[in-house]
């Protein structure tokens, strides 16, 4: 969670929310000195807390696993799975490939085209604003 915090913070985003499935505390007091006040700190999360959260917050980018995946396509919002199913995240080289796998999906044109084809105003995704969860 904490490293993950860290991660999109050296990309130069900012975490609105983060969560483990199988975390201890101490992970949650590491990633809670590393966001910012307000930050929500998830634990397990169910459908329905993520899908309330998902559609008030429209972050533009969601992280987590397989499961979260689609009910997070089907709100138009760009998904990263991890642990990662493309290229390795570990060390130099693997930042490279997670900052590649991110920009990739923020700029991906069909979300803009979902958020229109949804009526969702205002959408940004895909612009410059970087907001995500991990």
């Amino acid at each position: 969670m904490g490293a993950m915090v860290k991660a999109f913070r050296d990309l130069g985003m900012e975490v609105i929310m983060t969560g483990s499935q199988f975390s201890c505390g101490g992970d949650y007091q590491e990633a809670a000195a590393k966001v910012n006040a307000g930050t929500v700190l998830i634990d397990d999360a169910n459908e329905k807390e993520l899908h309330d959260f998902l559609s008030q917050h429209r972050p533009h980018l969601f992280v987590g696993g397989t499961k979260e995946r689609f009910p997070t396509h089907k709100l138009g919002i760009p998904f990263l799975v991890f642990p990662q199913e493309s290229s390795p995240f570990a060390a130099y080289d693997g930042f490279i490939n997670f900052a590649r796998e991110v920009f990739g999906l923020l700029k991906s044109p069909v979300w803009r085209l979902i958020a229109e084809d949804n009526g969702i105003p205002g959408d940004t995704r895909g612009r410059n604003e970087n907001r995500c969860k991990t």
